[in-house]
């Protein structure tokens, strides 16, 4: 039979002009009937089950209830059906009426409801459930519709609603449309939030060029729709004088300059080109030699006698450049990398040469004397497809890339080998030269013992520079002393004996362990969480989802109301998308969360470099909010005491980070919650108290260094529950 059915449907013979496939027929005529299955057919058994139980709940606008009838029918009775049909409530308007009899129910979303209530099909009533539970799965929408997705959103977040004014209704006031509440609430972007937020900067902020600078910072961190627009609506407040044609262009040919320090330019934003011999006052940047030279003696006097012997190494070979042009410094945390650093850029500027200083990451370049991220200084594609691609440099670029004598490139250890080889094509490109970098004198700085890169579905530590040609000839030098441990020499051993992995276990002393989140809270933080936000304190985790539960304990413990700051989501694609409230739950890297809780006085950490001194890894304290702006005072880094704003920002989320299946973008202040972070983003920082939540154990490389290195000494180390720590080491990378 199965034969037969091949050749009838599915062999196309000579003489037939089409095939017709009917699946349905295909699957009954060619499926086996088991006797497992005959006998549950004729006994009437079920043949599979479903668990838990799935309820669609009804989403509709209001008087847009779905309604089946008979269009065959009178026209009068199929009236009096309708009629009747708006008396008959829905899941929806019956969730409405059950919040209005029962407060219990009103502390639920619309979609937790039926894990508490049952919905009766019959008589159209939620009554209490008295066994077992419910997933609720609401139908999706499309963006395309746009009253009935905002409406969807809605019940993502309001609780015990009792009618549709309560969805409208944001702070006390009544919107006309479910548009236009998610959009008071922030759920949905516009340029209206936009313009708000950059209103009140300005009405915040006394200069021109100041205003300027915040303009640049918005059109490269938050999705204005129409720039040029949004110029012309405060084109007045950035001219230098009365707005006519002339200050008009000044604006722009200032905004473009300041664009290109950022390897951008006004024309990506749809501005026409500006004039390049356009005359306009502008800071001039003049090198003090002597400015520089003192800088540099103050620094040299607190290095040790291998530091000041690096640092003669590194002024020599400036002096009388040779075949070796590349140096790997290395030291372990806390043996003065970045005073080093300061000091050899600051002797050199002093000495005439141009000293370019990047970092791994943004945190470590803002303790850097003129420090930049390499992705920015060098125009490194995100993400770098192989060893062979090259970095995006405008001619302005290459032009300062060939000035510059010596690069400094620190936190060496985060590097990836492509990356690394991205700039070295490029810079043998620019300096035509097929030597390493071009042959530019170039620097690296870091500690192996620390955590390697970050390689999605793979291991850091076959990535890094170590793999890179290059490596086997550079020039290697090696800082041993630790002044961040100096005072206690056996903590000093204990943390190179984990760094090495001579201790694959390191046991906790008695008086660093603590039993609950609670006590670990108060020893790290002290009673008073406020008065304690500007203490350099910080509990450490290896997962986002231990992380995320101690910052929401700490909240908890913290005076004062809380409000919700909520993104909004724009995804690139509407079909077969997983439903949005799912993908606000997901804890993804490098971007805010969903729902960022906001309190007064307390600590969050910047996860975005916004401006310079306002990087990701910049602890801050909130001051103020609205809708559309925070104010935050810095707590660490280059600007720390100062207060700045921080608008909402665009956030691309790759598939790579996010693990969907489509990317999106997320609006949100680039804020997270910071009385925990992961040990990651802890690297390169010191406190003075330090709390490890390991709920597993360490599994990367460095992990375990990098946690107990961010002190002293033990005294300064709260461990939660565990009496020895498991340490991971890979060895090649240390030899």
């Amino acid at each position: 039979m199965t034969f037969k059915y091949l050749y009838k449907y599915v062999l196309k013979p000579p003489d037939s002009a089409a095939v017709v496939i009917d699946e349905i027929s295909a699957y009954l005529q060619g499926r086996m009937l088991s006797a497992s299955e005959a006998v549950f057919r004729i006994l009437s058994l079920r043949l599979h089950a479903e668990w838990p139980p799935v309820l669609c709940l009804d989403i509709h606008l209001p008087n847009h209830e779905r309604m089946v009838f008979d269009p065959m029918r009178p026209v009068d009775e199929i009236l009096m059906d309708l009629q009747g049909a708006r008396s008959v409530d829905t899941s929806l308007t019956g969730w409405f009426k059950l919040n209005l009899s029962d407060r219990d129910a009103r502390q639920y979303l619309y979609t937790d409801i039926p894990e508490h209530y049952v919905w009766n099909s019959t008589t159209k009533l939620w009554t209490k459930r008295a066994k077992g539970g419910c997933v609720a799965r609401t139908y999706t929408v499309s963006p395309r519709n746009k009253e009935l997705y905002a409406l969807r959103l809605l019940l993502n977040v309001v609780k015990g609603a009792i009618s549709w004014l309560c969805l409208l209704n944001v702070d006390g006031w009544i919107w006309g449309t479910f548009q236009e509440a998610c959009i008071a609430r922030g759920m949905l972007s516009t340029d209206q939030n936009h313009f708000n937020a950059f209103r009140e900067i300005v009405q915040n902020t006394v200069s021109v060029h100041s205003i300027r600078e915040q303009f640049v910072l918005f059109l490269l961190n938050v999705q204005v729709s129409e720039p040029s627009r949004f110029f012309d609506d405060f084109a007045e407040d950035m001219c230098d004088g009365e707005l006519n044609d002339r200050n008009v262009r000044a604006a722009l040919v200032s905004i473009d300059r300041l664009l290109r320090q950022h390897n951008s330019s006004i024309a990506i934003f749809g501005f026409p080109p500006c004039l390049e011999n356009f005359e306009v006052a502008d800071d001039v940047d003049v090198v003090q030699l002597d400015a520089e030279t003192a800088k540099h003696d103050a620094l040299y006097v607190r290095c040790s006698d291998e530091q000041k012997s690096a640092v003669t190494a590194v002024f020599d070979a400036v002096a009388a450049p040779a075949s070796q042009n590349v140096f790997v410094v290395q030291g372990g945390a806390g043996t003065g990398k970045t005073l080093w650093i300061n000091c050899v850029a600051a002797g050199l500027r002093g000495r005439g040469k141009s000293v370019l200083c990047v970092a791994s990451s943004a945190l470590a370049a803002s303790l850097i004397e003129g420090g930049k991220t390499a992705h920015s200084a060098f125009g490194i594609p995100v993400p770098v497809l192989d060893d062979s691609s090259f970095c995006r440099m405008d001619t302005a670029c290459r032009r300062h890339i060939r000035s510059v004598d010596v690069i400094i490139w620190d936190e060496m250890s985060m590097i990836n080998r492509e990356v690394a080889n991205c700039v070295d094509i490029t810079l043998q490109d620019v300096q035509r030269n097929l030597a390493a970098f071009g042959g530019k004198i170039l620097i690296f700085v870091g500690d192996f013992k620390q955590q390697p890169p970050v390689v999605p579905h793979g291991k850091g530590e076959h990535c890094t520079i170590q793999r890179c040609e290059w490596w086997l000839s550079a020039t290697k030098i090696r800082f041993s002393h630790n002044w961040r441990a100096h005072l206690n020499p056996q903590f000093t051993d204990l943390l190179e004996d984990v760094g090495t992995g001579v201790l694959p276990i390191v046991e906790v002393p008695e008086h660093s362990r603590c039993s609950d989140v609670a006590d670990l809270v108060a020893r790290v933080f002290s009673v008073d969480i406020l008065d304690a936000v500007n203490d350099h304190s910080m509990i450490l985790s290896l997962r986002l989802q231990d992380a995320a539960y101690i910052n929401g304990f700490v909240m908890e413990l913290i005076p004062g109301i809380q409000f919700s700051a909520l993104a909004s989501d724009v995804f690139s694609v509407d079909e077969n998308q997983l439903p949005s409230e799912y993908i606000a739950t997901l804890a993804i890297p490098g971007a805010p969360a969903f729902d960022i809780p906001l309190k007064i006085g307390a600590r969050y950490i910047i996860i975005k470099n916004y401006a310079v001194g306002v990087v990701n890894g910049t602890l801050c304290k909130l001051v103020s909010f609205s809708r559309d702006i925070i104010h935050v005072k810095l707590l660490t880094g280059t600007r720390m005491n100062s207060v700045v704003m921080l608008p909402k920002c665009c956030f691309s989320v790759l598939p790579e980070a996010s693990g969907l299946p489509h990317s999106f973008s997320r609006t949100q202040f680039p804020i997270a919650v910071a009385y925990c972070v992961t040990v990651h983003k802890s690297q390169g920082q010191t406190f003075n108290k330090v709390g490890l939540h390991f709920s597993s154990d360490a599994f990367a490389h460095g992990q375990l260094y990098v946690a107990l290195s961010r002190t002293g000494s033990w005294r300064q180390i709260v461990v939660l529950d565990q009496d020895f720590l498991k340490n991971k080491v890979v060895g090649f990378l240390l030899r």
